[in-house]
């Protein structure tokens, strides 16, 4: 009955699809965020649980090293960022130190040999002069790099754990 092949076209179709579903709902998230910043009063608030998960995911890169991580809060200021967004002073120096800090965080904890790419990535961004597309770009380039920050640490420990 050829059951090994049906199996195997079924689930590349399901991780197919599983991809699409993924890829949408990503599309999804963001568009709610653009639509917020391209209203007439951008809505900066919609970005403090942002900060907060990247704050969150850096914590992941460096569970122990709690010196590591009030470093880079108390850089980002997480409580002065709302406060200017609570009373509607935010400017784009505000936003910029958060790409600035937050960047600088993630060349620290990735391996040397991203320095370049890294870069490259700041240099783009600061050409950016769309505001949606600056914080979005930001954002979900920060995510994705803790993400491979995060596998290469754990890889890295199994690999000592063996």
């Amino acid at each position: 009955f050829n059951g090994m092949e049906i199996l195997s076209k079924y689930r590349l179709h399901e991780a197919e699809l599983q991809k699409s579903v993924e890829n949408n709902m990503k599309k999804a998230f963001w568009d709610i965020y653009r639509q917020e910043l391209e209203k007439d009063t951008p809505n900066y608030a919609v970005f403090i649980p942002l900060i907060g998960e990247v704050i969150n995911n850096v914590e992941r890169c460096v569970p122990n090293n709690v010196d590591f991580l009030e470093e880079y809060t108390d850089a980002l200021d997480l409580q002065y960022i709302t406060d200017l967004i609570e009373e509607d002073v935010i400017e784009r120096k505000d936003l910029d130190k958060i790409v600035t800090v937050t960047i600088d965080t993630i060349k620290r904890l990735h391996s040397a040999i991203n320095d370049k790419n890294i870069e490259e990535w700041r240099d783009k961004l600061k050409l950016e002069k769309d505001l949606s597309k600056y914080l979005i770009g930001f954002f979900q380039e920060t995510f994705t790099r803790l993400e491979v920050i995060q596998r290469e640490r754990d890889e890295f420990s199994r690999t000592l754990r063996k």
